[in-house]
């Protein structure tokens, strides 16, 4: 009789002169009762993965100190992720976005101006994308390059310049051979970007490349004041961005936005190839199984080469989203409308709205 109920606790030592021995499984049973009533279920069943693992090094003595290591770490995961936010928010912001103008429409019209915004509104998007970046009052704009040259007449870094500056330059240059283009495009505010969406109901990704403090609050304070919850997004290649903002707002809708080979570009190749390539390596763990719940992303904006079949349902298991950047091609767009539960970022959106 002493035996069957000392097996219940934790103590190697002897008890009324019987030897106590740990149950292991039956601590487990109760620990994953509580795991499954407090936690949500895909949490639960990390957790109770990272232990079975943990007990099974302690139990061949692998590394026997480290057995808990596994533990720690899910554990931390669970604990620091960010919320995603009110189901009902997602809902409605994601109900038929299939396809968003990628930096407008820039068929007639040049990249990141209202030309842009309005074409795309014209051939039928369901909204729009566009850099925010930060000029040297402070004050959100939108403009995708840290430089001026490429589209502006006018050379130097963005940062560098006043709004009041900047507005007065003719950013439309790249399309100076379009009848459009032959107007004169001024570089958005993002209050007059907001307004020009809430004004015909179109949904809006703010990209962002700036993860300076002042930009995180800059955004927290525009979706409180505009009250956008259910009209814009935030997305950015940082995670920290991600991650800051939700810590702030869990509201905001958020996405994650990457693609391998993110770090081993030529902005950053040199002397630290390696690791480059290995920060890439992580990266792609990362996005195909953590990361993206861990920051509190909604959708993983993904680069179109990197998307499959089996990547899509394996986010969607997760409760996450995907999205298709850049997707430029009739063929890829057919296809990623005809067989993929995906959000759809182009260039030349008319390709997706046209009949097939």
């Amino acid at each position: 009789m002493n035996e069957y109920y000392t097996t219940y606790t934790l103590s190697n030592e002897y008890t009324n002169g019987v030897k106590v021995k740990p149950n292991f499984f039956f601590i487990f049973i109760i620990f994953c009762i509580y795991l499954f009533i407090y936690f949500p279920i895909n949490d639960s069943l990390i957790l109770i993965g990272a232990i079975l693992i943990s007990y099974i090094i302690f139990k061949i003595n692998l590394f026997k100190y480290l057995s808990l290591l596994p533990i720690i770490l899910i554990f931390g995961y669970v604990i620091f992720k960010r919320d995603q936010g009110l189901q009902e928010d997602v809902e409605i912001f994601f109900k038929n976005f299939n396809i968003v103008g990628h930096r407008g429409s820039i068929e007639n019209a040049p990249e990141n101006t209202i030309a842009a915004f309005l074409e795309a509104y014209d051939v039928g998007a369901d909204g729009i994308e566009f850099d925010v970046t930060l000029s040297y009052d402070k004050i959100p704009i939108i403009i995708h390059d840290d430089t001026l040259d490429r589209t502006c007449n006018a050379t130097g870094r963005v940062e560098n310049f006043n709004a009041s500056y900047l507005r007065s330059l003719d950013c439309g240059i790249t399309k100076k051979n379009d009848s459009i283009g032959r107007h004169i495009h001024r570089i958005p505010l993002l209050d007059e970007v907001i307004k020009f969406s809430k004004k015909r109901s179109m949904k809006m990704i703010f990209d962002i490349k700036d993860y300076s403090d002042d930009m995180i609050h800059h955004l927290a304070n525009i979706f409180e004041r505009e009250n956008i919850y259910q009209l814009g997004m935030v997305s950015s290649f940082f995670p920290q961005v991600i991650y800051k903002l939700k810590g702030i707002n869990p509201r905001i809708i958020t996405g994650y936005t990457w693609g391998a080979g993110d770090f081993s570009t030529k902005k950053h190749n040199g002397n630290f190839t390696f690791i480059d390539r290995t920060l890439d390596y992580l990266n792609v763990i990362g996005a195909h199984s953590f990361l993206g719940k861990f920051l509190g992303a909604n959708i993983l904006l993904t680069k179109v080469d990197d998307i499959t079949p089996y990547f899509v349902k394996q986010q969607n298991f997760l409760g996450l989203r995907i999205g298709a950047w850049t997707v430029n091609t009739p063929k890829t767009v057919k296809w990623m409308k005809n067989n993929l539960n995906v959000t759809v970022l182009s260039d030349y959106p008319s390709m997706y709205t046209k009949d097939d």
